[in-house]
């Protein structure tokens, strides 16, 4: 589930993002999350700046999938699938982002 699927310059901080994002949608434990926080801080130790850019850079993973989601619609995924419910869905686990960053628990 974690994947620096770009293989080109960025943020550490996004890529974890990104981890986090998926475990969420996923309904990844939040232990399981935090084990991999900690893991990950034991070989590269995360600045304050990346732990609290986390948050954020979820919310930004969120919108990348919502995007590359519809840009592949027709193309890929067949127009029905993209419905009024799926947006919906989307941006209701947007803002329940948006209300909570309890989405790791940083010691």
């Amino acid at each position: 589930m974690f994947d620096f699927d770009q293989c080109g310059y960025g943020w550490r901080a996004f890529e974890i993002a990104k981890f986090l994002h998926v475990a969420l949608r996923v309904k990844i434990d939040i232990t399981v999350r935090n084990s991999f926080i900690k893991g990950y801080q034991a070989i590269r130790k995360l600045s304050e700046a990346e732990l609290t850019s986390i948050p954020v850079f979820v919310k930004a993973a969120h919108i990348w999938v919502m995007g590359i989601s519809t840009n592949v619609v027709g193309d890929v995924l067949p127009y029905g699938w993209f419905t009024d419910e799926w947006l919906d869905q989307r941006l209701a686990m947007l803002r329940s982002l948006d209300e909570s960053d309890n989405f790791i628990k940083l010691c």
